[in-house]
């Protein structure tokens, strides 16, 4: 099933350290992706060996919304930068990034794709770090209680191997190259 993808860059005014009132901007990017019918989907962050991921919360959806932050640690006296996407964290230390995220990162996001298929949105080349999501079509998925769900074992079967984990039942984990 298709997906399109649409990528949106945001900024917060910040105030740190009141009374000085020191105020910059922190960024984020959107990523909105629509389906003809319902999706799920799991987020990715590839940082070095390692990819995070987490089956989002949300309900099916025909339109969802990822988001990445780029929230700097302490902005007086550190360049380091708490990037977040979709309940994945990793911190770096990057005064172009903690300044303004889109100096120091690439949207490499096409305007569709394919359920079942990884699709990277995001690249840091500075710190080899990829955001990515999967969708699925809510028919490869299975309900669980409490909310949370799985992909079901025969959509995965179709993944590579490497993806096996999602059928886990674990809403998030690790996968190490």
């Amino acid at each position: 099933m298709p997906v399109t993808v649409a990528a949106e860059w945001r900024s917060t005014p910040v105030t740190t350290d009141p009374p000085r009132r020191a105020e910059h901007l922190e960024w984020e990017v959107a990523f909105r992706l629509a389906a003809p019918a319902e999706v799920r989907v799991v987020a990715l962050l590839t940082h070095g060996g390692e990819t995070h991921w987490g089956l989002q919360p949300d309900e099916p959806a025909r339109e969802l919304e990822l988001r990445a932050r780029f929230s700097p640690w302490r902005w007086r006296t550190s360049e380091s930068v708490a990037i977040q996407f979709a309940g994945r964290r990793v911190r770096v230390t990057d005064a172009v990034l903690k300044r303004d995220a889109r100096d120091a990162s690439t949207i490499v996001a096409p305007q569709q794709t394919e359920t079942r298929a990884i699709t990277g949105l995001l690249h840091l080349p500075a710190h080899v770090i990829t955001l990515a999501f999967i969708a699925f079509a809510l028919d490869d998925t299975e309900a669980r209680p409490l909310g949370r769900w799985r992909i079901a074992p025969a959509a995965v079967a179709q993944l590579s191997e490497r993806l096996a984990p999602l059928a886990s039942g674990y809403q998030s984990g690790t996968l190490i190259a």
